[in-house]
């Protein structure tokens, strides 16, 4: 974006900082990282094959939940949650 041009005016006369400062920025924050900090990556949650097929129960869920209001029928909607796998974030 800041190659073609989109990044165009000084900082001072916006009210967000340009493409260019932000990613200044960002590359300065990453010369200051620790050498450990290549270990804080964690690993994905679900692989990409299982994570398209969350996305997909999802989308199901969303149309149920759509067409059976939680307020008429919450059985139904508990019963299709409970369906998803728990991530442990709660």
């Amino acid at each position: 974006m800041i190659e073609k041009g989109y990044d165009k005016g000084p900082d001072y006369l916006s009210d967000h900082p340009s493409l260019k400062s932000r990613l200044d920025l960002a590359r300065q924050r990453v010369q200051q990282l620790p050498p450990a900090a290549s270990q804080w990556r964690r690993p994905p949650i679900a692989s990409a094959d299982e994570f398209r097929r969350l996305q997909q129960r999802a989308k199901e869920l969303g149309r149920i939940c759509r067409t059976t209001s939680p307020f008429n029928n919450p059985e139904a909607v508990g019963r299709h949650a409970a369906k998803l796998p728990d991530t442990g974030d709660s």
